[in-house]
């Protein structure tokens, strides 16, 4: 896997950023899975990664 340096997230970005966190969280929180696999498509990369 390559990695990316990233610009700064704009506050809009960070925000969302904000929100998702709290949705995975909300999410594992009330699951009874052993793993949750989150999915990040990006528009030049596709990266997974188990939790």
């Amino acid at each position: 896997m390559t990695q990316h340096a990233l610009n700064p997230a704009t506050e809009v970005e960070a925000e969302m950023a904000g929100v998702a966190r709290a949705c995975i969280k909300s999410a594992s929180d009330h699951s009874k899975a052993e793993t949750i696999k989150l999915k990040i498509e990006l528009e030049d990369a596709k990266v997974e990664s188990q939790a």
